[in-house]
């Protein structure tokens, strides 16, 4: 039963670090709409779920609202992208952050949340 609960707590701390990690790299890029939040964060969910391996998260609400992009690490999801969509009034402002190999999740949330704003 230890190791279970032990098991268990190394999983969410390491959740917890890859979720920090992907913060600490900075803003990968940023971008400005007068679209809604919502129908930025469905186009972002949609076209980053068009991308096979990773699992998609939306926070659904707060300001900024979240949506991250995961991807199995020995059966644990691990934060590798985060789209932070922050209301300031009279636009939205989306900040991309990420890490891993500019050709992997960079590429994948940055191209995605950008073409949305731009749409």
């Amino acid at each position: 039963m230890r190791k279970i609960v032990l098991a268990v707590a190394v999983m969410s701390l390491a959740g917890g670090l890859a979720y920090a990690g992907v913060r600490s790299k900075g803003v990968r890029a940023s971008a400005t709409s007068t679209k809604s939040v919502q129908s930025l964060a469905e186009c972002v969910a949609l076209r980053l779920a068009q991308s096979s391996g990773y699992e998609i998260r939306d926070s659904g609400t707060g300001n900024p609202r979240e949506i991250q992009l995961k991807m199995r690490v020995v059966g644990v999801p691990a934060v590798v992208g985060i789209v932070a969509i922050e209301d300031t009034g009279s636009e939205r402002r989306l900040l991309t952050f990420a890490t891993g190999k500019a050709t992997g999740a960079p590429a994948v949330i940055t191209e995605g949340s950008l073409a949305c704003a731009a749409s």
